[in-house]
């Protein structure tokens, strides 16, 4: 794997930090994927295999609406990791993400080779783990004080420029969805057993 993508993936937020043998880990452990324009890289709903790190080109993130159209969350550019609570939970993806108007070049680190680390105690699993509940940890606050926020208020606009904020906070990207059809009163937040397992499971 070139310098190039080695300098790439260390500034990827949730792998900064890593030292010189746990990036070894990961490069060893890392298989390129290719997209054409417009092609799928998951849909909604499918199994959670694994996380990618873009290299080149843009993913768009769409989520399905109410009325079965599709709606664009927002657009991940090289550096952006795609899909990393699949490395936690059993959960189907949230959300479809494919290739936009360029192509795009991904490495893939499958969830089966992350739990072989995890289970021989790899202490690049529990680093990963431990960044991503951090991260998880992180969004959900500042979504829970914009919708707070927006319970508390009677104006219209402001309301939905905070449940706007407080979607992207839990998406970690600036959006575009329209947010017309979301009842605040109705998210709710669930956290999977797997994923509290590993949480609870000692790091270091």
């Amino acid at each position: 794997m070139s310098e190039a993508v080695d300098r790439l993936l260390s500034r990827v937020p949730l792998l900064k930090g890593l030292n010189p043998r746990e990036m070894k880990v990961l490069r060893e452990h890392l298989r390129p994927r290719q997209l054409a324009p417009g092609q799928l890289l998951f849909a909604e709903g499918d199994p959670g295999r694994g996380c990618f790190v873009v290299l080149s080109g843009r993913i768009g993130v769409y989520k399905k609406l109410r009325d079965g159209k599709s709606e664009r969350l927002a657009v991940l550019t090289p550096g952006a990791l795609v899909g990393h609570m699949a490395l936690i939970d059993n959960k189907p993806r949230s959300a479809a993400c494919r290739a936009e108007d360029t192509p795009v070049v991904l490495v893939e680190l499958q969830r089966a080779e992350f739990d072989q680390l995890f289970n021989a105690h790899s202490p690049f699993a529990f680093k990963i783990v431990d960044r991503i509940s951090t991260d998880l940890t992180e969004r959900l606050r500042a979504a829970t004080e914009r919708l707070t926020e927006a319970h508390r208020t009677q104006d219209t606009r402001q309301r939905r420029a905070l449940a706007q904020a407080a979607g992207e906070a839990i998406n970690g990207q600036a959006g575009v969805i329209d947010l017309d059809d979301i009842d605040l009163d109705s998210i709710t937040v669930e956290v999977t057993t797997d994923f509290s397992r590993r949480m609870r499971t000692p790091i270091g």
